[in-house]
């Protein structure tokens, strides 16, 4: 199965920028997130991209940040800027 990579930006409104690099095929390979945001604890950046990798690509907007959300609350990740909405936006962009 072939491998894709993508990569997109997205400001969130009165938020910060976030910017995800995608590694996937049928499924969502690896995730990278960047951007001037702020995860607390820094550890939290690596359960936020975890939890989305793995997931089918096509899988909807909504269960990626419903996905997000579940990962961050369960660790007690808190993001400055940005949110569950806002990562699976920029991934799904990605794979746009």
């Amino acid at each position: 199965m072939r491998e894709n990579i993508g990569k997109a930006s997205f400001k969130v409104p009165k938020g910060k920028l976030i910017t995800a690099k995608v590694v996937y095929g049928s499924e969502i390979k690896r995730v990278e997130l960047t951007g001037d945001f702020f995860i607390h604890p820094e550890e939290g950046l690596s359960v936020i991209e975890s939890s989305i990798e793995g997931m089918p690509s096509n899988a909807p907007e909504e269960d990626v940040a419903a996905e997000v959300q579940s990962a961050m609350d369960a660790n007690m990740v808190q993001a400055i800027g940005i949110d569950a909405s806002s990562v699976a936006k920029v991934v799904k962009k990605a794979m746009a």
